[in-house]
C-alpha cells in the first residue's frame, strides 16, 4: 500500500510505461526515422534493432538524451524490414522506472502475397446455412495470400479429436475456429487475482501447441473445480512453445442481441468481407478507456498504448468513456 500510494503521488500513468514510437521512412538515401512524443519524465532512450524472426536484440544501436523525440537509422536496405525496440529510462519524483516501445518498419517494403496455410474449422451445425458466406470467406483469405484448408466439425466433438485434425494437416501456420467448437479449459489459477475465479480457464493455445504435454491427471485441490478426467486439463502455463496462430469467432449464447447464432455469424462474415474490401471503414484512430492507471506497475492498458502508437500514431489515440465514444463514432482499435 505504501508503494502504491507513492506511485500515485508521483503521477506515474500506464502511458508512462510506453514509448509511442512510429516510423518515417525515406527512400533516397534509404533511412528509417523513429519518432515519438516528448515525455517530460524521460531521462534517456536506448534503441535496439533486430531482423524479423530473430530472438535476440543484440547491443544498443543508439542512445539519445532527455528531450529527444527522434532517432534515425541510415543503415537500412530498401525492401528489408526491421524490428525496433526503444527503451526509455524515466523518473517521477524519486522513482526511476522504464518504458518500452516496439515497431516493425521498412523502406519500400515488399508486398506480402504468400502468408502460409490456414486451417478453417467450421461448426458443422451452420455450414449449410452459411455456405455462400463461407465460400466467400475462403476466397477472401486466398486473395489475401493464404492457402485455405477447410474442415467441418461437430460441435459435440472432443477437443482431442479436433486437435487431431489440426495435427493431421501439414504445413500450417494458422488455425481459424468458426462457431461453437470445443473450448478447452486448463489449469488451476486466478489470472485476475480474484479467489472466486480459481479454476481452469479457456486455453485455445491448446490447438496451436503441437507437441506439448496437456495432461488431465492431477488433482489440484480436493474441493476444486479441476479433477482428473473431467476434460479440464492440468497446465496452468503453456507446456511448450505454441507453433500455430489460433483465432476463434464464437457468437453462441448471446441472447441480448435477439438473433439466432447462425444469423450473428452471417452478420460477422458480411462485415468481415466488407472490411476486407473497404466497403466498411473505421476512422484510423484508437480509443483507450483506462479505469486502473499504473496499478503498482502492472499498467494493464500499456500494451494498447504501445500498439496503438505504432498502428495509428500517438496523435490519433483518444481516451474517454468506452461505450459513449464508440456509440458516437468509429475507431479502428479500442481497449
Amino acid at each position: 500500500m505504501t508503494l502504491l500510494l507513492a506511485l500515485l503521488l508521483q503521477g506515474i500513468e500506464a502511458r508512462d510505461r510506453c514509448v509511442l514510437v512510429s516510423a518515417e521512412p525515406r527512400a533516397v538515401p534509404p533511412r528509417l526515422g523513429l519518432r515519438w512524443p516528448a515525455d517530460p519524465k524521460a531521462v534517456e532512450y536506448t534503441v535496439y534493432r533486430r531482423g524479423p524472426g530473430e530472438a535476440a536484440w543484440g547491443g544498443a544501436r543508439g542512445r539519445v538524451e532527455t528531450g529527444a523525440t527522434a532517432w534515425d537509422d541510415d543503415d537500412v536496405k530498401p525492401g528489408e524490414s526491421y524490428e525496433y525496440k526503444v527503451l526509455k529510462t524515466a523518473k517521477a519524483g524519486d522513482q526511476v522506472f522504464e518504458g518500452t516501445g516496439y515497431l516493425r518498419a521498412a523502406v519500400e517494403a515488399r508486398l506480402v502475397d504468400v502468408r502460409g496455410k490456414v486451417l478453417l474449422l467450421v461448426d458443422a451445425t451452420h455450414a449449410a446455412a452459411l455456405a455462400v458466406e463461407l465460400k466467400r470467406l475462403e476466397r477472401d483469405l486466398e486473395g489475401d495470400g493464404w492457402t485455405v484448408a477447410r474442415r467441418e466439425v461437430d460441435p459435440t466433438s472432443k477437443a482431442a479429436d479436433v486437435k487431431a485434425l489440426v495435427k493431421a494437416e501439414t504445413g500450417l501456420r494458422s488455425v481459424f475456429l468458426l462457431g461453437r467448437l470445443p473450448v478447452v479449459r486448463s489449469g488451476f489459477m486466478t489470472p485476475d487475482g480474484h479467489p472466486d475465479h480459481l479454476g481452469a480457464w479457456p486455453a485455445d493455445a491448446y490447438y496451436g501447441d503441437l507437441d506439448g504435454e496437456w495432461s488431465d491427471a492431477a488433482v489440484n485441490k480436493p474441493e476444486g473445480k479441476n479433477v482428473p478426467g473431467d476434460g479440464k486439463l492440468d497446465p496452468s502455463r503453456l507446456p511448450s512453445e505454441v507453433e500455430l496462430e489460433v483465432g476463434r469467432v464464437d457468437l453462441s449464447r448471446m441472447p441480448a442481441f435477439g438473433k439466432p447464432e447462425v444469423e450473428l455469424l452471417r452478420r460477422y462474415l458480411d462485415r468481415n468481407h466488407a472490411f476486407r474490401h473497404k466497403k466498411l471503414e473505421a476512422e484510423r484512430r484508437a480509443l483507450i478507456c483506462d479505469q486502473f492507471g499504473d496499478f503498482r506497475g502492472e499498467a494493464f492498458v500499456s500494451g494498447s498504448w504501445r500498439n496503438f502508437g505504432a498502428l495509428v500514431g500517438a496523435s490519433k489515440i483518444e481516451t474517454g468513456p468506452y461505450f459513449e465514444k464508440l456509440t458516437a463514432g468509429t475507431y479502428l482499435w479500442a481497449h
